[in-house]
């Protein structure tokens, strides 16, 4: 298998061509990082939206679907009466489109705001896993893909019943039908605003997860395993410390800018240092009486 991906005419990135990536690696990483992926379908010939007097069959679908990455393909899973999968599963050519938001990148001019993203684009024709043991093991790689490693082994294994009424579908990565973008940069401005005096830089975005819930039938005190209390996925952009949200949370604005700059941060640092012991030494003195006799000391008459 090749390093990269070869471009077709319709993969052929034509704006930002600086940002185009054909790297299979990464493309491979970027799909992994991901969980739901939006795919396109037409409806022209469909008799479903072939009703007198409506031209719904004029527009196109767009769907979101869970998915997996199997090697070089991708795995999609649902009922057997799913629209999305029997038009899968039929051949329809379709569009996946795989997104991750990473950054909002925040320039001197707003004409140059922008964000940080991973896209990967698909085409192409699916086909349906029909031989029972392949599909056993797709369902299995759905499970794993979408929560962790050990998953599937973990639940009450599927029925014959419940493998029968899904359908899983399978679209090749293959050359000519893979596309890929990528912006990792920080704000670009015109040299005349460099001096501006508004903050420009980049505030990254991740998706994380949270404290895992009890669903109201979990019973024998089973808790939660360590995989649902780490939950990562592959491939996420790197990880802002706690110590740095939390700095950032705490200066307000301007915070970006100053743990940028560390005789900025330190000056900061040290004035709350200053603030902390003027406090402490209000109260030494309030509480020795020196402080509280002058402010309750009242004339007399006489």
């Amino acid at each position: 298998m090749a390093a990269s991906f070869t471009p077709a005419a319709h993969t052929k990135v034509k704006r930002g061509t600086n940002r185009a990536v054909w790297d299979r690696a990464t493309v491979y990483d970027i799909l992994d990082a991901q969980l739901v992926a939006s795919i396109a379908f037409g409806n022209a010939g469909d008799a479903a939206f072939a009703t007198p007097g409506d031209d719904a069959a004029a527009y196109p679908t767009v769907l979101p679907v869970g998915y997996v990455r199997d090697g070089d393909s991708l795995l999609f899973h649902g009922k057997s009466s799913s629209l999305l999968q029997k038009r899968l599963a039929s051949g329809t050519p379709v569009c996946v489109s795989i997104f991750s938001l990473d950054a909002i990148v925040c320039a001197k001019a707003a004409m140059h705001h922008s964000v940080n993203y991973r896209a990967v684009v698909v085409y192409g024709r699916a086909t349906s896993v029909t031989d029972a043991d392949d599909k056993r093991r797709a369902l299995d790689l759905i499970t794993d893909g979408l929560t962790w490693h050990g998953r599937a082994a973990a639940c009450r294994p599927m029925t014959d019943a419940e493998i029968k009424a899904t359908l899983v579908t399978r679209l090749a990565l293959e050359d000519g039908n893979v596309s890929c973008k990528v912006r990792a940069h920080p704000a670009s401005d015109d040299a005349e605003d460099a001096d501006y005096p508004t903050w420009a830089g980049n505030v990254p975005l991740r998706t994380v997860s949270l404290r895992p819930v009890n669903a109201p039938h979990n019973n024998f005190g089973v808790k939660p395993p360590p995989q649902a209390l780490a939950l990562k996925r592959s491939g996420d952009p790197p990880v802002v410390t706690p110590l740095r949200v939390l700095a950032k949370a705490e200066l307000g604005p301007g915070a970006v800018s100053a743990l940028k700059h560390p005789d900025t941060a330190a000056m900061l640092c040290w004035r709350a240092v200053a603030i902390v012991l003027g406090a402490v030494l209000a109260f030494m003195l309030f509480a020795s009486g020196d402080l509280q006799g002058d402010l309750l000391t009242q004339p007399t008459e006489g």
